[in-house]
């Protein structure tokens, strides 16, 4: 069955609602240092070489240690309606898979409505290793709380922390409050640094903003015996750190101010509780152990020069350190500004950003001072070593210390352009006191972590004589960047390593065409359509686009030019293979429906209506799928863009065949809903089966209707002709050659699409086919979380394939199973 572009699109905007998700797989970039910490530019790229990790999207947050030693990661995923992960790795570098599922814990709790406004930014890892996350919660249109959540150390959810592991806190309806900031004291108390948002009356700039302290017990319960009643107000503690005595300093643009462990502010710090540091624009700040504090920031009094400053433990200025209490960072020269601080157990101080011109040309930098405020050159000749992966850009975040020697950065790399999107991969990476990358580290001191792609996507699966499978696919990158991928599967289940230079896998980046359907011809030689994007990267209006790749995934470029045809008009969805290697397309043009024949080498076929047949009167039709009777006639299952669905044939030779139904078209809309049809099949005895899903309505609506040869309504099938389903989606069917349909599906919350990827098995009539599985369902367990469906091939031995995407344990990827008949 041929999985056609509006009945994707059609799921995909559907998935677009809720977010989108995919795993974890694992790439890496060699650097090469010597023993100084310079890069070896005969080495690679500027002491690089690039693996290309495939595209995808993936933002770090933030990196705490365990007591083991082990580094747990906080990031973000997607592109749009961004999601959240923790990750953790093994002291090595390596994904511990003891920690969630596959080294990874998705923050999907479905009890809330995730969205836009829904976010994780900070996270702290208690005296027992629980972690502890922040951020807000989306919960009205543009309303939020104050978030937390809480995972056991392995990852799992901790359900005794607040309500089901998640607290939130309201400041008043229709306000924005946000957690920026959290701390764990050593007694186990939450500490909370949190913003508000209250909406002024007419323009943005009426808005108020305030800021507040807030102390939560370990089981999530406000401790009344901090500050005022849990609550300290007018205090804005995004970069904030927490001494052993459980005293709280906090840096705000050019003042820090500390607070007691009982959140009243230490007046004995600096001036009566305030040190202010004129002209200083603070970007992170780090603990020594003597409770001096480490300044990261801008000095903006002297053209935004990049400083690093010292406050002793009472809040004075250092003047030891440095030059009067400042030393000017000068190399690299354009750091755009510090990301992270922090400080080894030698009182050593590293700080951590980027530098360059943009996402393609930036590079992540390392640079460490002495205690007393000069360059460390045990760290590397001159206390810098900088990064950068390949020609793509590379930006440091955060910056921990692993055995109280050794910095570990969390950044990304990645690019973002108007040709390739965006993508980018985390780049979590360990020197050792001496600057060098720890080769036992990942093998080379860095690690690529792929978790960006906003998900992977298997559309449509065609067959080879051999029993090999080719699932076409998709990674979305928001909801217009979709980029083609291509998987060859051998018989056995295995990737075919023959296919796609070695790894069977093809890509299609930076070619401006977006693949949406795909056949096999006699020769097993595999015909692409598509569409070409324009000058602005848009699809509307585009050419259509056929391309031929060898068995290989090679271009045949014996094929058109270079192994693709492009044609100036008509936009097809949909594509059939005949026997002889001429091939069907279908789709909408401004005159109707059309079916296109083209011969193998990709030429109109004249003595099919001159090429071209067009279906009169049904010009706002929508063509999602395309099938060919017994007879050579072709049928078309087609959206109107309102409340029905409807079927068009073409003869043979590519008229209309007015004599179908009414004039050559049945329509179907006699249950109350918007409709959208998916896919069209004709069994040998002629009878034709169309599936459609009814969106607009409550509970959601699965329909099969059976027309007869003819195209009127077979009433003795099912109930009056139809099978309905509720709560759940179909995209593709199927019909063995003795009638009987295979109906793979998706059960379950159509609103987080959270749920089972199930395949029924029906008789001829319509009736369940008990035999099949258990009462006539098979369920396939992929892990917890969205799996779903999308694409289905039956093959000449009845065996099926069945594509769509699934948690398979490392994330949400392409997903194909193989099923007995």
């Amino acid at each position: 069955m041929k999985n056609a572009k509006f009945s994707s699109i059609s799921l995909f905007m559907l998935i677009a609602i809720t977010q989108f998700l995919n795993g974890c797989d694992f790439a890496k970039a060699k650097p090469e240092y010597t023993s100084a910490g310079a890069r070896v530019l005969s080495y690679g790229s500027n002491g690089m070489t690039l693996v290309d990790v495939g595209p995808g999207y993936a933002g770090p947050v933030e990196t705490a240690l365990q007591s083991s030693g082990k580094p747990v990661i906080l990031y973000a995923y997607s592109e749009n309606y961004i999601e959240y992960a923790v990750m953790r790795r093994n002291t090595d570098g390596t994904a511990d898979n003891t920690f969630g599922v596959g080294g990874s814990r998705k923050l999907i709790p479905y009890a809330f409505n995730l969205n836009i406004l829904s976010y994780f930014r900070s996270m702290a890892i208690q005296p027992d290793d629980k972690i502890i996350l922040g951020g807000s919660l989306q919960v009205g249109d543009h309303a939020t709380d104050v978030w937390l959540c809480r995972l056991n150390a392995n990852g799992s959810l901790d359900t005794g922390f607040g309500t089901g592991g998640y607290v939130s806190y309201s400041f008043g309806a229709n306000t924005r409050g946000s957690c920026n900031k959290v701390l764990v004291t050593s007694s186990g108390n939450i500490i909370a640094m949190t913003s508000c948002t209250t909406p002024g009356a007419t323009e943005w700039d009426d808005d108020t903003y305030s800021e507040a302290v807030i102390c939560f017990t370990e089981s999530g319960t406000i401790n009344t015996a901090y500050g005022n009643s849990g609550f300290l107000e007018d205090t804005d503690g995004h970069i904030s750190v927490i001494d052993p005595s459980d005293r709280i300093i906090i840096a705000n643009y050019n003042v820090l101010f500390r607070l007691n462990a009982d959140g009243t502010v230490d007046t004995e710090y600096g001036d009566s509780g305030i040190v202010e540091l004129e002209n200083y624009a603070i970007s992170d700040i780090a603990l020594h152990g003597d409770g001096s504090v480490a300044i990261a920031a801008h000095y903006n009094n002297n053209g935004g020069v990049k400083i690093v400053s010292r406050v002793n433990s009472s809040g004075v200025l250092d003047t030891s350190f440095g030059t009067s209490g400042i030393v000017t960072i000068t190399s690299p020269a354009d750091i755009e500004r510090f990301e992270a601080c922090t400080v080894d157990s030698s009182d050593n101080i590293f700080l951590t950003g980027s530098f360059g011109a943009d996402y393609t040309e930036s590079t992540g930098f390392v640079v460490s001072l002495q205690s007393d405020g000069t360059l460390n050159t045990d760290f590397s000749s001159d206390g810098e070593t900088s990064v950068a992966v390949g020609t793509v850009g590379t930006q440091f975040v955060d910056i921990i210390i692993a055995d109280g020697t050794s910095p570990m950065v969390l950044g990304s790399t990645g690019y973002r352009d108007s040709i390739r999107g965006q993508s980018f991969d985390l780049l979590f990476a360990k020197f050792s006191a001496a600057g060098e990358p720890v080769s036992s580290f990942s093998g080379d001191g860095i690690e690529l972590i792929s978790v960006g792609n906003s998900m992977e996507c298997t559309d449509k699966i065609i067959d080879f004589a051999d029993g090999s499978c080719l699932a076409i696919g998709h990674s979305l990158l928001g909801y217009t960047n979709r980029i083609p991928i291509l998987f060859k599967i051998t018989p056995e289940g295995t990737q075919d390593t023959a296919f796609g230079n070695g790894t069977g896998k093809l890509l299609f980046v930076d070619g401006g065409i977006d693949y949406i359907d795909a056949a096999v011809f006699p020769d097993s030689k595999i015909l692409l359509l598509g569409v070409k994007a324009d000058e602005y990267g848009e699809y509307y209006d585009s050419p259509l686009f056929f391309s031929k790749l060898n068995t290989d995934g090679s271009f045949d470029t014996a094929f058109g030019t270079g192994g693709s045809v492009e044609y100036d008009a008509d936009a097809g969805n949909c594509v059939e293979m005949l026997p002889d290697g001429s091939f069907l397309i279908a789709g909408t043009t401004t005159g109707g429906a059309f079916c296109a024949k083209f011969n193998a080498d990709g030429t109109y076929d004249t003595d099919f209506n001159s090429g071209i047949a067009v279906a009169s009167g049904v010009s706002l039709f929508a063509v999602s799928d395309i099938c060919i009777q017994a007879d050579g006639s072709i049928l078309l299952s087609c959206n109107d863009g309102d409340d029905g669905i409807h079927v068009v044939r073409f003869t043979a030779n590519g008229t209309h065949d007015t004599g179908f139904a009414t004039n050559g078209v049945y329509t179907e809309n006699s249950i109350e809903g918007h409709y959208y049809a998916s896919s069209i099949e004709a069994d040998a005895a002629g009878n034709i089966t169309v599936s459609a899903n009814l969106a607009n309505i409550s509970p959601r609506i699965v329909v099969l209707f059976r027309l007869n040869s003819d195209g009127t309504p077979d009433t003795a099938w099912g109930s009056g002709g139809k099978m309905m389903f509720t709560d759940s989606w179909l995209n593709d069917f199927g019909v063995q050659s003795d009638g009987k349909i295979i109906v793979p599906f998706f059960y379950g919350n159509l609103d987080t699409l959270v749920g089972e990827w199930c395949v029924s098995r029906y008789n001829a009539d319509g009736t369940i086919d008990t035999g099949f599985g258990t009462n006539g369902t098979v369920k396939t367990d992929w892990g917890e979380g969205k799996n779903i469906p999308i694409s289905m091939r039956i093959l000449p031995n009845g065996t099926f394939f069945v594509g769509g995407f699934a948690n398979g344990g490392t994330g949400y990827d392409m997903a194909v199973a193989k099923y007995y008949q």
